[in-house]
């Protein structure tokens, strides 16, 4: 996705996006539904890394992220900028995993997030649930 893109679900329905190589996110929403994306081979980034941090890149009820090569990335405007309450399932593979969250946020449940996993959440003095 180009930085500017979004994809809406009006619904309850899920946005899955599946690639073998990198995957840039511009702005994923659906009304209380989910979001999977999954990078067999490659990177989850921002797509606009770097240009607008006021843009949520996820904003679902749930969501499950998996990049071989990484989710996010370790400086303020490489992280992916979300709006959810649940984390069911995310592994950043050798990049590690970045996120900025906006609200209350679980994550887990234990078989979806090892304690292994380097997993980094920043956001607002908002609750945060580790379900490992």
């Amino acid at each position: 996705m180009d930085h500017g893109t979004e994809a809406r679900s009006n619904n309850q329905g899920t946005i899955d996006l599946k690639a073998t190589e990198n995957i840039q996110v511009g702005s994923l929403v659906t009304a209380g539904g989910a979001v999977e994306i999954t990078s067999t081979g490659g990177a989850i980034t921002d797509a606009d890394a770097g240009t607008d941090l006021d843009v949520l890149n996820l904003e679902a009820d749930s969501v499950l992220l998996f990049g071989s090569a990484g989710v996010g990335g370790p400086g303020a405007a490489e992280r992916l900028e979300t709006k959810v309450s649940s984390l069911r399932e995310g592994n950043g593979g050798s990049g590690g995993f970045y996120l900025w969250n906006e609200g209350d946020l679980t994550v887990g449940p234990k078989d979806g997030v090892s304690e292994e996993d380097k997993l980094y959440v920043f956001g607002s003095r908002k609750e945060l649930d580790l379900c490992l």
